[in-house]
C-alpha cells in the first residue's frame, strides 16, 4: 500500500469486490458493509442485532448511504458476508491497519516495536454443514494496541500455512516478531528477515534437533558458570492477584551451533525459566528460543512477555466485549468475514482517545449521535 493513499475505512470497504450478480442486488455492498460496521461500533454483535440497530437509526443511516429499499434483512446480511472471499477481506483489512499504524507513528513510543502473532478459533462457527470450526491467525501490535492483520485458516492444524501470507502483508521494518512454537521454522525466520524484521521464536519438539543443540549449549554454559562465554542474563519478579511469578532469562551467542547457518539472521539463542506460585503451589516452565537479536537479555525478556498481549488484549477482549465466541454462523466464510469487520470496529474504538473501556465506548456510540459522528469523521 502506498503512502499517498488517503485510505479511510469507507474507501477500504469500497475496494472489496461485490460477489453478487447484478439482478440479485437490492442493496449496494457499500451500504451493507457500512450499516454492519456502524452497528458493531454501537454494540451489535450478530446479523439480527445489526438489523435491530439499523431499524432504529434508518433516517440517520440514510445521511451516509443509499437505503431506498429500506433496511436489509438479517438473511441478506448473512448471505453477503458468506459470499465475500475471506482472503480478500483479510487483505483489505490488513492494508487499512497498516495505514492506520503509519498515520499514528508520531504517537508511538520510541524503541523496538513488537508484533505478536497467534491464532484464534471462532467457536460459534461449527454449523450443521461444517466439519470443523473456522480459525483466524492474528498479528497484534504491542505498542499501538491494534490488530494489524489477520489471515483466514482452514482449521487450527493448518495455521502454519497461513503464516507466510500474513507476514508478506505486514510492514515488519524495525519490528520484532513473536509467535507460538508451531510457527518456529526456518521458513518463518527467513520470511521475517526478508521483510526487514527480527524474530524471537520458541523452540520446542517440532524442531527437535535444533532444540537439543540449544539445550546442550546451555548445559555446557551452566557447567562452566558462563566463564569465557559471550552471554547476557536478566531476571524479573512479579507479584499480584495472589500469585508470585519469577522469571530468569539467559542469552548466548549462537555462532557455534551446528544448525546456526540454517536459520537466516540467527544471532543468539535464549533460555527462560518461569516459576509461578499461587498460594502454596509452584509450577515451573523452561523454554528455549531462537532470535535474530543481539545479546540483550532485558530486551529479550520484554519481548517474550509481550507476546501474551495478543491473548490478553485482543482474543480475550473480542470474546468479552464483542461476544465473538458466542455468535453462531451459517458457514465458516461468514464467520471469518464478520471476524474481520469486528477487528475494524475494535481498532477504531481502541484509537479513540477517551479513557474508557471498549464496552463503554460502544454504549456511548449507540446513545450519543455526537460521539458516533465524531468517530465517523475521524476514521470512516
Amino acid at each position: 500500500m502506498t503512502d499517498e493513499k488517503n485510505y479511510e475505512v469507507l474507501e477500504f470497504l469500497s475496494t472489496i469486490p461485490d460477489p453478487r450478480i447484478d439482478r440479485c442486488k437490492r442493496y449496494s455492498l457499500e451500504s451493507i458493509l457500512f450499516v454492519s460496521l456502524v452497528a458493531m461500533l454501537c454494540g451489535a454483535d450478530s446479523a439480527h442485532e445489526i438489523v435491530d440497530f439499523a431499524d432504529g437509526n434508518e433516517n440517520w443511516i440514510k445521511n451516509y448511504v443509499e437505503l431506498s429499499e429500506g433496511i436489509p434483512s438479517h438473511d441478506t446480511i448473512s448471505r453477503v458476508f458468506s459470499l465475500i472471499h475471506k482472503n480478500i477481506f483479510c487483505r483489505m483489512f490488513t492494508e487499512w491497519t497498516q495505514f492506520l499504524q503509519k498515520r499514528t507513528e508520531g504517537e508511538e513510543k520510541k524503541g523496538n516495536k513488537v508484533i505478536a502473532i497467534d491464532g484464534k478459533t471462532l467457536c460459534g462457527s461449527l454449523g450443521n454443514d461444517l466439519k470443523g470450526m473456522a480459525h483466524m491467525l492474528h498479528a497484534w501490535s504491542v505498542e499501538n494496541g491494534l490488530c494489524l492483520g489477520q489471515q483466514a485458516v482452514k482449521d487450527k492444524s493448518n495455521e502454519v500455512t497461513a503464516m507466510l501470507p500474513l507476514l508478506k502483508m505486514l510492514d515488519l521494518k524495525g519490528c520484532i516478531v513473536t509467535a507460538d512454537a508451531i510457527h518456529s521454522h526456518k521458513g518463518t525466520a527467513r520470511a521475517i528477515i526478508e521483510q526487514g524484521g527480527d524474530y524471537v521464536l520458541p523452540i520446542k519438539d517440532n524442531e527437535k534437533t535444533f532444540k537439543e543443540e540449544i539445550e546442550t549449549l546451555f548445559q555446557d554454559a551452566f557447567k562452566k558458570g558462563f566463564r569465557g562465554i559471550d552471554a547476557d542474563e536478566y531476571e524479573t519478579l512479579g507479584k499480584g492477584h495472589g500469585r508470585m511469578e519469577y522469571r530468569k532469562y539467559w542469552m548466548i551467542d549462537a555462532e557455534e551451533l551446528p544448525s546456526a547457518q540454517d536459520w537466516v539472521g540467527l544471532k543468539s539463542v535464549g533460555f527462560c525459566i518461569r516459576e509461578r506460585t499461587i498460594k502454596d503451589k509452584t509450577t515451573k516452565e523452561e523454554v528455549f528460543f531462537a532470535t535474530s537479536l543481539e545479546l540483550d537479555a532485558k530486551l529479550f525478556s520484554g519481548v517474550v512477555q509481550d507476546h501474551w498481549q495478543v491473548e490478553n488484549k485482543l482474543h480475550w477482549v473480542v470474546d468479552v466485549t464483542f461476544r465473538e465466541d458466542k455468535q453462531r454462523y451459517k458457514n465458516k466464510v461468514m464467520a471469518q468475514n464478520l471476524s474481520c469487520l469486528r477487528k475494524i470496529a475494535f481498532n477504531i474504538l481502541k484509537k479513540d482517545s477517551r479513557k474508557s473501556s471498549l464496552k463503554s465506548k460502544r454504549l456511548r456510540a449507540a446513545s450519543s449521535l455526537a460521539y458516533r459522528e465524531e468517530i465517523l469523521k475521524n476514521y470512516l
